[in-house]
């Protein structure tokens, strides 16, 4: 798990399948198959999947970070 820095912009992502667990900061959103999230990243972040299925999803961001 990489964590990544806080930076300008904003980001947002669609949880395709499983369930995955967005860290920001200290704390944790718990987000499963169909829920999204949107993020202004003020403070580090990162993603985890907490099970032991398969979790897709897709995260964009704007201005692009890579």
């Amino acid at each position: 798990t990489a964590e990544i820095p806080a930076h300008d912009g904003e980001e947002f992502g669609y949880v395709l399948k499983g369930r995955i667990i967005l860290y920001t900061g200290q704390v944790a959103h718990k987000l499963k198959k169909g829920e999204s999230f949107s993020l202004h990243p003020t403070a580090p972040h990162y993603i985890m999947n907490p099970g032991k299925d398969k979790a897709q999803f897709i995260w964009t961001s704007t201005p692009p970070s890579f």
